[in-house]
């Protein structure tokens, strides 16, 4: 029992003094907590590249910025041209809690800034490394593998903390490894900084997801809710109530999918698509055997009811000739060609096709003028 106290103990110490360390769901130390000092890295975090030496702030190079989380965050620079390691810039790599999935997107945020006094004495005098980098996010199945480059920042050119959104989308095979890197940005090489504290993980989302796959009858009321999201965009050969919308509400009348964009508040991007299938009873057909087109209201289409979405109808005179045709029919035909231009009163015949007869329906339709 005193051995069990000791331990829920030490767990709650931990949490207060290292949320985000404990409890992290990706990220392992998050806030970069550790012994601060040059070239010293807060475990379990390690550097890759031979000339790769981070250093736990502040404290170290003239760096006095206070944390953002914690007591300790992680500089990473990248180097110009004097002195032995020349030319490189510096990164730092961990294994992961759990795999970033590919098809998957997850939202991040993390802390980033840049220190205006981070330098050194050397041979050639005083370097002061104040030239904006950039970030680099890459991913790998093995350590510090660049299997993917999953994130690129714009330079980090402010000198007070600031606090990015970012999202991770693998595509290719699922990553075990993050690694960060500074970078040169439009230039071979230079002096810079970059200052690294609290990561934050917001949101994980499976980019394509089939939300509902369904049988209805014709006619049928559909109601689709797509998930919690800031922004949407929906997609169908279908009617739609309509595209920028959370939910539909839809008389069904054709088989298909609903294809829905979601934008949630952290710039993760998926979709989700309902797949629906008609059952259709041929009794609802009814298709007229006239129409008046005088303009006065009664009759002047030809409206068939129990017409299916994405119907093709096909008009033809006497002579067998193709004198209409429509795709997409919707009840619009009130005696003219294809090209508008009104044709002659009398006999004609249709040909109404639609994936859900089994075969097309044909017959008669007389044009009185």
């Amino acid at each position: 029992m005193h051995d069990l106290s000791l331990s829920f103990l030490l767990i709650f110490l931990l949490a207060i003094l290292f949320p985000n360390w404990l409890f992290g769901q990706f990220f392992p130390n998050p806030s970069f907590e550790g012994p601060r000092g040059s070239h010293l890295s807060p475990p379990p975090w390690k550097p890759c590249e031979r000339n790769s030496t981070p250093d736990t702030q502040p404290g170290a190079w003239e760096v006095t910025k206070l944390p953002t989380d914690g007591n300790s965050y992680i500089s990473i620079i990248a180097r110009g041209t004097h002195g032995p390691a020349s030319n490189t810039p510096e990164d730092i790599n961990i294994k992961l809690n759990r795999d970033l999935l590919a098809g998957h997107c997850y939202s991040f945020s993390i802390d980033l800034s840049m220190s205006t006094k981070f330098g050194h004495t050397s041979s050639i005098g005083w370097i002061n490394y104040d030239t904006p980098a950039v970030l680099k996010i890459y991913g790998g199945n093995i350590n510090c593998e660049e299997a993917e480059l999953l994130w690129l920042s714009d330079p980090i050119s402010n000198s007070n903390w600031e606090t990015l959104f970012f999202t991770l989308r693998p595509t290719e095979e699922s990553i075990k490894y993050i690694r960060l890197a500074a970078d040169y940005h439009n230039a071979f090489s230079y002096y810079g900084n970059i200052l690294i504290d609290n990561i934050q993980t917001y949101t994980e989302k499976v980019i394509y997801t089939i939300a509902m796959d369904t049988i209805v009858d014709f006619g049928d009321t559909l109601h689709l809710s797509a998930s919690s999201g800031d922004a949407y965009k929906w997609s169908s050969e279908n009617q739609l109530s309509c595209s920028d919308c959370r939910e539909q509400l839809l008389v069904v009348k054709g088989s298909g999918s609903y294809v829905v964009e979601i934008e949630d508040a952290y710039g993760c991007n998926f979709f989700e698509e309902f797949m629906v299938e008609i059952r259709y009873d041929p009794e609802l057909l009814f298709v007229p055997n006239l129409i008046t087109p005088n303009g006065d209201g009664a009759n002047d289409h030809f409206e068939i009811r129990g017409l299916p979405d994405r119907s093709k109808l096909e008009i033809f005179n006497r002579s067998g000739k193709l004198v209409y045709s429509k795709d997409f029919y919707d009840n619009s035909w009130n005696g003219q060609e294809t090209n508008g231009r009104s044709l002659p009163k009398g006999i004609y015949f249709y040909k109404l096709k639609s994936e859900l007869f089994s075969q097309p329906y044909t017959g008669f339709i007389e044009v009185i003028k």
